[in-house]
């Protein structure tokens, strides 16, 4: 009987690498720029036709190759990256498995056109579906060009697989801008079709390059991120939370020059912006990590996209922190601000001035008399002057502890110089230096309770109520071993929990601010999160949302009527507090409107 194990050729071989390694034409890209990267290059050209389908051309000014490199370029894991097994361990290189250029030139007519450095002339070779042409003198400048047509030509059931041209050219872009963003010191260009898309020059560092390919919308909305732990540094932006997107393809990281994907950064830059991002929102980054290539491995994935760090933990710590410090550390208030101030206030029917003024003095005259209206009205002597309520009060207004499930806020003496309007007992409105200042009451308590929820965790002086009998919870036997394996964490926030069979918990207490819920709600929507908070930092999240939860249950309520010595109480606590932009669950808890933006709209 013949054997049925055989040994494939290698051109079967290299189309089976090509659908690992050239998933589209931005793939090609992407390769083929690592490669000229690793050859040091400071210049590289991109021409694209048909999205990639009918043309990708690279020229970079790196250092060449000669014959005989040429002569083994399109041959199966050949490189000039790795000698021998030990370099693995270490691989400072973009590319270094050695079937990039044979698993291409196996789909598509290939052509590489080089010159060494110093070199008398260049040298040429060709692939066309895996057959490989011998080299030959070809004039060229030093450098390479590499040429890619009809991609997947050998394999038209993948060519079918392509989508139009604008949207691989799009995928194209994306993937040019990740490496020109990774890779500053060096320029690039992309033309499609004879047309420019982008150029950056060289000395266009990586804040000019975001807002050239992002916008500067968005650039204007970013704040520097700096930051180490021994030998591992970060740099880079992340957006203001109003920035943030509806999905999570605008959270961008880089390691050592290469854009990658990684579960935990993205775990932990979700956690820094914990309480500052609405429900289906994300945060938007351009965060760039330098380490040692020893501490990482990068062959994971043959697009090099994916990688396994040796501690995970230490990189989510350091953008977890590296993150929420600068978030915190920044004025995170939305303000209204102006298009423009209308320079010929005269021509839209003001007040009369003095024909003397300049516009400039003009505004000023006015924003002084804006400002001095608002202030009278705001330092009237009686309280009386607040609308009524338009709902009838949600709760009673007893002065009660963080215990009690609505505590209304003790009235210490009010600040003298500071009076507030509560509009249909919900927003509190007050004047500040540039303007007005709205307060959304219930989101701005909800973020002051958090922070002493917060507090009183880790004190271990939390108030808990002991269940008289405890409450049974019947659960699949998989979510009791998950729910008792977090007994420990979740006995922090007041949730004692214990066996009482296979399928079944014991609820022995609750924290007293969640004393009024249904026990069964509580452990069921624990499990679920549970369940899905898999990962780094999961356990941290879920006693966050506990808090989160307490915090917003606990808050006064919008409905809820203030004295202004209540309302003067809660913003004396707000300025207490680390991070009073935005409540436990992301939303702003106020909004300043300036008085040139009041001017302008009144077209004053």
């Amino acid at each position: 009987m013949s054997a049925r194990i055989r040994k494939l050729p290698s051109q079967i071989i290299d189309r089976i690498a090509a659908g690992e390694v050239v998933e589209r034409p931005a793939s090609v890209v992407k390769e083929l720029v690592e490669n000229s990267l690793d050859a040091g290059a400071t210049r590289i050209d991109v021409e694209v036709e048909g999205g990639g389908r009918d043309l990708i051309s690279i020229r970079d000014d790196g250092i060449g190759m000669g014959a005989g490199d040429l002569g083994l370029a399109f041959v199966s894991h050949a490189t000039s990256k790795l000698s021998d097994v030990g370099d693995l361990d270490h691989i400072a290189s973009f590319g270094f498995r050695g079937e990039a250029l044979a698993s291409i030139g196996a789909v598509a007519d290939c052509r590489i056109v080089s010159r060494e450095r110093g070199a008398a002339h260049g040298n040429e070779v060709e692939s066309r579906g895996g057959t490989v042409t011998d080299v030959r003198v070809a004039a060229a400048p030093e450098g390479t060009r590499i040429e890619v047509r009809n991609l997947f030509r050998y394999v038209p059931a993948r060519r079918k697989f392509l989508k139009t041209p604008g949207t691989e050219m799009s995928h194209v872009t994306s993937t040019l801008h990740k490496l020109a963003l990774a890779n500053p010191g060096v320029a690039f260009s992309l033309v499609r079709a004879g047309q420019v898309v982008f150029r950056v020059s060289a000395d266009e560092d990586r804040r000019a390059r975001v807002a050239r390919f992002f916008g500067r919308k968005l650039f204007d909305q970013l704040l520097s991120v700096s930051d180490h732990v021994g030998s591992i540094r970060l740099d880079g932006y992340v957006a203001r939370p109003e920035a943030a997107r509806p999905n999570a393809s605008w959270m961008h990281f880089f390691l050592n020059g290469r854009p990658i994907r990684d579960r935990s950064l993205s775990h932990a830059v979700r956690h820094a912006f914990d309480g500052l991002l609405t429900k289906g929102r994300h945060p938007v980054v351009f965060l760039f990590l330098e380490m040692d290539p020893g501490l990482v491995d990068v062959n994971v994935h043959p697009a090099k996209t994916e990688v396994r760090f040796q501690d995970a933990q230490v990189l989510h710590r350091l953008l977890r922190h590296g993150v929420r410090q600068v978030l915190l550390g920044d004025d995170l208030v939305p303000t209204i601000v102006p298009d423009a101030m209308q320079a010929g206030h005269a021509a839209q029917g003001g007040d009369a001035a003095p024909p003397s003024m300049s516009p400039g003095a003009r505004r000023e005259q006015y924003l002084e008399g804006v400002k001095d209206a608002l202030s009278g009205f705001l330092s009237k002597p009686d309280s009386a002057s607040r609308q009524p309520s338009l709902y009838p009060p949600a709760r009673g207004a007893a002065t009660t502890g963080v215990g009690e499930p609505h505590p209304i806020l003790p009235a210490p003496p009010p600040r003298a110089a500071q009076r507030f309007l509560q509009v249909k007992d919900s927003f509190l409105v007050f004047e500040v230096e540039d303007g007005l200042a709205i307060v959304d009451q219930h989101a701005l308590h909800e973020r002051i309770m958090l922070e002493q929820i917060t507090e009183r965790v880790q004190s271990g002086t939390l108030e808990v109520q002991p269940m008289l009998v405890p409450a049974l919870v019947e659960l699949p036997a998989a979510d009791v071993e998950a729910l008792l394996a977090e007994s420990d964490d979740l006995a922090r926030v007041g949730v004692r929990l214990e066996r009482f069979g296979e399928t079944t918990i014991a609820v022995q207490s609750l924290p007293s601010l969640l004393s009024r819920r249904d026990p069964e709600k509580v452990i069921l929507g624990l499990a679920e999160r549970i369940r899905a908070g898999k990962g780094a930092g999961s356990r941290m999240s879920l006693l966050d949302e506990l808090m989160h939860s307490m915090a917003c249950r606990s808050a006064i309520m919008a409905g809820d009527p203030l004295t202004e010595e209540q309302a003067a109480e809660m913003m004396r606590r707000a300025d207490l507090i680390d991070n009073p932009q935005s409540c436990a669950h992301g939303r702003p808890t106020s909004l300043r409107l300036t008085f040139r933006e009041l001017i302008r709209h009144f077209k004053r």
